[in-house]
Formats: structure tokens, C-alpha cells, sequence
């Protein structure tokens, strides 16, 4: 039901500001008014409460699923949030970034912290990952190195990493598997980029088979998804091609391009909670499912 929750409210991203309809099967903006979704994150235990990292710079916060939101003020000055994450296993506790610093907030979005600590330099965070089984860890990427707190970001710490070929720029943990981190790394030096994955913590990367090579599709978040199924993980490449990997992301096969005529730039991908075959991919132009396995795609917004 969480995952569900999540990606349709992660469709306003499509056209927050289109006038309101109603009626069976139509998809009805229920703002904030001024911009498009950057990301969403949905509370596990109440799916009711939602909140929401604006383009125009700006928290929401939704306690009735997305009817009402309310801004939350995070940072008065900052002019756009690159991240938005919320600890799964506390969901009071978030984290945003911004062009200026990593802000915390402990109590559900009451009030914030920004946070130092052995953080790099501001606005050099790239992304941010909660480790889903370990309370209290998370992941930060910045531009030269990888780092990690024990105590939701308080205080920070350099991580040896070995494998990476480039900077880390995106990760995502395994929500069924400790330690497991999968990542996507730039070089600059030699123009190229990878997906990696770890099996400790992001001690140690491996370059996953059957993606060499390709670039992401725009930036945003790593579009990586863990099925309800574990070991099978789905991540979106080359602007409309889903990969899929049933080894635990040791290596991807391509499932194809989206065969929609107005398929472009896929930006997120979600599992159905329990059925492995099916899943939505949100894109630039619009919302897609299949139930197939990726075989067929259907438009459905």
C-alpha cells in the first residue's frame, strides 16, 4: 500500500498545476500550486502523511494524502532542495539537502537543524541514503568521496571505498538485503559513467554486468527500484529502457525500450507491492504500466 501511495502522488510531477477534473480514471491535480515534484517520500506506517520536495524551492508537508499541504520551513534562504529522504525505519526523522548545506529534522518536520559535522563543503552533497536496517546509519555522497553517520547525520565520517571508477553520484540500499548499495558513478577525466554495487556498506564496488557504460537520463535521483521480490531490481537507462536483475543487481538484462510513441526520459520506476511482474514507470510525458514484465506498456496518465 506505501509503494502504491507513493508513486501516485509522485504523478503530480507530470502537471502540478493543470486544472482539477473528476471522474472515473482521470488523474486530478491536488497542488501545491507553483512548480513540479521533485521527490516524494511517504510515511510506512501512515501512508496519509506525505511530504513533498517542490521545484519551487519549497517542504510540503500532507497529513490527509495529499488533499491539504503545508510548507514547512526548512531554510528560509535556500533557493531549490536537491534531496529529500526520510529514515524508513523513523519516519520523524528526514533529511534534505540544498545548494547550501544538509538540513535534519527529528520531529516530522516541526523544526530543523542544519547540519555540519564532518560534512563536506556546502552544496556538495550529491545524494543521501537511509540504511534500512541499521537505525540511525546513512549514506552521503559528495563530490570526491563517500561518507557515513551512525547517528541520522550528526556527525559524519570519511568511508575508504574501493571499485568506484569516477565520483559516486546517486545510491540506493537494498531494503531486503543488508549492506547491499547500488550507485552510479561519473568520471569526468575520462567522460564515461557505471553502475556499481556494493556488498558492504559501500566499502567495496563492483561494476554490475549488462550496463556498461550508459548514462542516466536526466538529473534526479538513481531511477532504481527494488521489487517485492528479492533479488529482482529494476533500474531505468538510456531514457526509456528498463533493466531488470534477478542475481541481486550483480547483472542487468535489457528489457527494452517502452514502446509508447510519446515515451521519453523515464524518471522514476515503482514495484506493485507484491506482485513482481508489475510495475509504473513515471516519465516526462506521462505515466505507463505493465503487468507483464516489461514485455507491454500501457498509458494510463
Amino acid at each position: 500500500m506505501r509503494l502504491l501511495s507513493r508513486f501516485l502522488i509522485v504523478m503530480t510531477a507530470i502537471g502540478l498545476a493543470q486544472p482539477a477534473l473528476a471522474g472515473p480514471g482521470v488523474w486530478t491535480s491536488s497542488g501545491p500550486e507553483g512548480g513540479s515534484v521533485v521527490e516524494v517520500e511517504v510515511d510506512p506506517a501512515d501512508p496519509a502523511t506525505i511530504f513533498l520536495n517542490g521545484a519551487n524551492g519549497a517542504i510540503y508537508k500532507s497529513t490527509d494524502t495529499g488533499t491539504t499541504w503545508t510548507p514547512l520551513n526548512v531554510a528560509p534562504h535556500a533557493s531549490r532542495f536537491t534531496s529529500l529522504r526520510m529514515n524508513p525505519l523513523d519516519a520523524d526523522t528526514l533529511l534534505v539537502t540544498s545548494y547550501d548545506r544538509v538540513f535534519r529534522t527529528l520531529d516530522g518536520g516541526a523544526s530543523w537543524t542544519g547540519l555540519g559535522g564532518g560534512l563536506p563543503a556546502p552544496g556538495a552533497t550529491t545524494d543521501l541514503t537511509f540504511d534500512p536496517h541499521t537505525p540511525g546509519r546513512v549514506w552521503a555522497a559528495d563530490a570526491s568521496k563517500l561518507l557515513v553517520s551512525l547517528d541520522n547525520g550528526s556527525t559524519w565520517a570519511g568511508q575508504p571505498t574501493t571499485g568506484l571508477v569516477g565520483t559516486l553520484i546517486y545510491m540506493a540500499a537494498d531494503p531486503h538485503v543488508a549492506n547491499r548499495l547500488i550507485g552510479y558513478a561519473v568520471d569526468e577525466i575520462s567522460d564515461t559513467s557505471g553502475v556499481f554495487r556494493s556488498a558492504d556498506g559501500g566499502v567495496t564496488w563492483a561494476p554490475v554486468g549488462g550496463l556498461a557504460g550508459t548514462w542516466l537520463a536526466f538529473n534526479g535521483s538513481l531511477p532504481v527500484a527494488f521489487t517485492s521480490t528479492p533479488d529482482t531490481i529494476l533500474i531505468a537507462i538510456n531514457a526509456t529502457h528498463v533493466y531488470r536483475s534477478t542475481d541481486g543487481g550483480a547483472t542487468f538484462t535489457d528489457l527494452g525500450a517502452i514502446g509508447l510513441s510519446n515515451a521519453r526520459s523515464i524518471r522514476a520506476i515503482e514495484p506493485h507491492p507484491t506482485l513482481a511482474s508489475s510495475w509504473f514507470v513515471a516519465m516526462e510525458t506521462g505515466l505507463a504500466r505493465t503487468t507483464d514484465n516489461g514485455v507491454t506498456y500501457t498509458a494510463i496518465g
